[in-house]
């Protein structure tokens, strides 16, 4: 009777602890992996390393490096090698306390790599307290840094396409990905970029997979769909021109507008340009693109009959 009561006493603390560790919050993840030995002869490495490094430099060239912007430096080069754990610490590295530039560039970084180690609900708690911090310094409000911040990135993204500079584009779709929440933009404009640099059928079939994954929501899936179908029928595979791109970026636009603005965004956006028509109808921005493309269309169609 004794053994049966100790096996079910034994029984019930073994549930009792996996499912502790099935529940863990992003927080205790995050903490556990902090403190993980790794982790921290990792950092002890980087930061004897960058100490002995520059005091080494600073005796042979007379000038003093900031050992922050060191470390700043290596988890970007982390970050574009896709390392994000070793991103994340370079960024722990210079995440004191403060609003200066340096630490700006920490919670940059912290959210993206959170974001890339799906940790969701961390990724955005950084990036407010980054947009909180620009908006400190700039004396504005989180929403309109918000809304800057998208802009740029989505400009960043288009012209590092149009310009074949694929790293760029591949940061900048992480990064938008990381502040809009949106798990689909980084692996679609991977694929675009797989195109850009000369592998078509490639970029077509990680959409088309990107398109079988229900993960994501039916309207996202469809997107994959069409620009795998943008690709695929481009006459010259090899060579992704001007007009290629601007089809595959205006159906990104299109059907990912609603999604990268919120409606806060949107509202602060047709505030400041009262013209849009967006501002009168109450129509979002994708259902303005949508139909400024459909009459575009149109009107093409009537000219050419």
């Amino acid at each position: 009777m004794k053994d049966n009561i100790t096996r079910t006493v034994v029984l019930l603390m073994t549930v009792l602890v996996f499912a502790g560790c099935a529940n863990q919050t992003e927080e205790q993840r995050l903490s556990k992996l902090r403190g993980s030995m790794k982790v921290k002869a990792y950092r002890l490495a980087s930061e004897n390393v960058t100490r002995l490094a520059l005091v080494g430099y600073s005796k042979t060239s007379g000038e003093k490096v900031d050992a922050d912007l060191i470390h700043a430096t290596l988890g970007v080069v982390w970050f574009l090698a896709e390392k994000n754990e070793y991103s994340l610490i370079e960024a722990d590295v210079i995440g004191r306390p403060g609003t200066n530039d340096i630490k700006l560039v920490s919670l940059a970084l912290q959210s993206i790599a959170l974001s890339k180690m799906k940790y969701p609900g961390l990724s955005k708690s950084h990036y407010d307290e980054l947009k909180n911090l620009m908006a400190i310094r700039q004396n504005s409000d989180a929403n309109s840094v918000e809304v800057e911040h998208k802009v740029c990135l989505l400009c960043l993204i288009a012209v590092s396409l149009y310009h074949g500079d694929t790293d760029l584009a591949k940061f900048s779709a992480d990064a938008l990905g990381a502040v809009t929440q949106l798990d689909y933009l980084p692996p679609l404009i991977g694929a675009v970029v797989e195109a850009k640099k000369g592998s078509p059928f490639k970029a077509v079939e990680q959409l088309r997979e990107l398109n079988k994954n229900e993960r994501f929501s039916e309207h996202k899936r469809v997107l994959m769909a069409e620009i795998a179908d943008i690709i695929q029928n481009c006459p010259d595979k090899e060579n992704l021109g001007e007009e290629l791109m601007n089809r595959v970026l205006q159906k990104l636009v299109q059907r990912g507008i609603d999604d990268i603005f919120t409606a806060d965004n949107q509202r602060l956006l047709l505030e400041k340009v009262k013209s849009l028509p967006g501002a009168i109808t109450g129509k979002t921005l994708g259902q303005m693109f949508a139909d400024d493309m459909t009459n575009h269309v149109e009107s093409s169609h009537a000219t050419t009959k």
